[in-house]
């Protein structure tokens, strides 16, 4: 169980940080994992969605939390990405 937040923030898009973070968790090349991402959310409203954020910083990040499998995802607009086990 990996449920240590990564910033990935790096990264060219966000939707790479979360495929990447999810194969890792899963113990999986990325290219194995299944469902693949797009099957679960859109990759790329999800990488738009954070574009430019730069946020306030008095102000907590904004998140997106979804279900993948048997996990919980969750990605900040600082490009943490957080997975728990759902039955966590």
């Amino acid at each position: 169980m990996d449920n240590s937040p990564r910033n990935m923030r790096d990264e060219d898009a966000l939707s790479l940080a979360v495929v990447t973070a999810l194969a890792a968790h899963e113990g999986v090349d990325p290219t194995r994992l299944e469902p693949p991402l797009y099957d679960v959310i859109d990759p790329d409203a999800l990488d738009e969605l954070f574009t430019g954020f730069e946020g306030n910083p008095s102000e907590p990040p904004a998140v997106v939390t979804f279900r993948y499998g048997d996990c919980v995802v969750e990605v900040t607009s600082d490009g943490s990405v957080a997975i728990q086990d759902a039955s966590d």
